[in-house]
């Protein structure tokens, strides 16, 4: 189709220009079908310059494909972007199709298409055949049996950024786990990531797990690394000057030993060699190590070689120090090892008092909670007797509060009669009757002494009130006034 602005630009004859439409579940196109690249579809010789629009189900009419097409060859001659038919595709559409095609130029942004309105066109990477995702696969591995799935994936989401993770996979004795990424450049990123320390394994990101075995099988260039288990992490990446380096594959971990056995391969025989040097003995970023070919075969207990497990000197060791353990655990409940009695269904190493693992540990576990009883009942005890202390010391106070307000009461009464006798003496003064006033008077100062008497014989009982009752005293002498 062409516009008023003149013909629209031919594409090169370079196999860089075509489009095709793309259903999301049914591809009938011969295009679309696995080329000779690895399963990869190839339209074009550079694929990262191939762009897409992306046209929904419910906006094709009648479920039509040519149609869609035919509007979308109509927008690319409207806006002059140069394409090639390279292949008529109608079939079943899916959730959308995608109409693809290569540029030298960058398009815009969006095409108007008639009929579907403003279409986004975004960068196309052939990461679909047959509905599913572009085979962006890896291993990665080794991991830890204890690791779960949620763990393997959030922590390798952390490192190599969005991805997918589907079940795990036994190779040679180690787990490894599926990884789709969403793009080759993702995917070769995380495979030149140097090797990740997780739950005490190396991780890392193999194309596939061919590969691994060829590493572990490859006695030219492959070390044995025994280092303690506390120094594994300082290993994962070793340089010579001048030489090169090498990386660590996969670790021997083991719960009974203080050391592991790291599988490591040298980038040349030159690392091989300078890791040998000495006698195999380097100190590797301030840790202790002991270097020795892979094809030499290790004693898995002390990380010796040129000697059997059975004739191991640290085994025979850990074994007497095993046995000690169980008597002592059998001692302490009580147990003759010597006078077992095996009944049906029970073993000879746990009828001897308690010798398996999981006795001993019980035993452990209940002396541990009989000592925290009984110290949290020595620290109940000695909280209860400062409560009994404190509550005596209430009680004593309360008491004397008491005491106090009776002493106030029997003051109030005096001061009362002291002041109804004063009123007396102010009416007989009123009434000119001088004799009845002066029988008051004197009736007032012998309650006086009578009341500072008492006080007197009652003693220090109540010092803090002795005090405020002799200043109020003087207010007490009306008489001295009268005459």
């Amino acid at each position: 189709m062409r516009d008023n602005g003149g013909p629209a630009p031919k594409a090169p004859k370079a196999a860089n220009d075509g489009f095709t439409l793309v259903t999301r579940r049914t591809i009938r196109c011969p295009a679309l079908r696995p080329g000779p690249d690895n399963g990869r579809v190839i339209l074009g010789n550079n694929e990262n310059d191939k762009y897409l629009v992306k046209v929904p189900k419910h906006k094709i009419v009648n479920g039509a494909t040519g149609i869609v097409m035919k509007m979308l060859a109509d927008a690319m001659d409207m806006q002059r972007i140069p394409y090639r038919d390279l292949r008529k595709c109608p079939g079943q559409i899916g959730d959308f199709v995608k109409f693809t095609f290569s540029l030298a130029v960058m398009p815009p942004d969006t095409i108007e298409v008639k009929g579907l309105g403003v279409m986004r066109i975004e960068k196309h990477g052939w990461d679909e055949v047959d509905g599913e995702k572009r085979q962006f696969v890896g291993f990665a591995g080794p991991l830890s049996r204890g690791a779960s799935l949620g763990e393997v994936r959030e922590f390798l989401s952390k490192q190599w950024g969005e991805l997918q993770v589907e079940g795990s996979i036994d190779i040679l004795g180690s787990k490894y786990t599926k990884v789709r990424f969403p793009s080759k450049t993702a995917m070769e990123a995380a495979g030149n990531d140097a090797p990740m320390f997780f739950r005490r394994q190396y991780t890392s990101l193999y194309a596939s797990l061919e590969d691994f075995r060829a590493k572990v099988k490859d006695k030219d260039l492959t070390l044995q690394v025994v280092v303690h288990k506390d120094a594994v992490n300082q290993i994962a990446f070793i340089e010579f000057d001048g030489l090169g380096g090498g990386r660590a594959i996969a670790v021997e971990n083991n719960r009974l030993r203080e050391f592991s056995i790291v599988l490591w391969q040298a980038g040349n025989k030159e690392v091989r060699e300078a890791m040998l040097q000495d006698g195999g003995r380097l100190v590797i970023n301030g840790a202790r190590a002991q270097v020795y070919p892979a094809s030499i075969k290790l004693c898995f207990s002390c990380g010796e070689p040129d000697h059997t497990q059975t004739q191991c000197a640290a085994r025979k060791e850990w074994k007497e120090r095993e046995e000690a353990q169980k008597q002592q655990a059998a001692q302490r409940h009580g147990a003759s090892p010597g006078r077992a009695r095996v009944v049906n269904g029970q073993s000879y190493a746990s009828a001897a008092g308690g010798g398996s693992t999981g006795r001993v540990a019980a035993g452990q576990e209940e002396d541990r909670r009989v000592a925290e009883l009984e110290a949290e009942n020595a620290a109940l005890r000695k909280e209860n007797e400062q409560l009994k202390s404190t509550i005596g010391k209430l009680e004593a106070t309360v008491e004397g509060l008491k005491g106090s307000e009776r002493r106030v009461d029997a003051q109030m009464q005096e001061q009362n009669q002291l002041i109804g006798s004063l009123l007396s003496v102010v009416e007989s003064l009123a009434k000119g009757d001088n004799g009845a006033a002066m029988e008051a008077a004197v009736a007032i100062r012998k309650n006086m002494e009578a009341t500072a008497q008492g006080q007197e014989d009652g003693g220090d009982e109540m010092e803090v009130d002795q005090e405020p009752v002799a200043r109020r005293r003087p207010q007490t002498r009306p008489h001295e006034d009268v005459s």
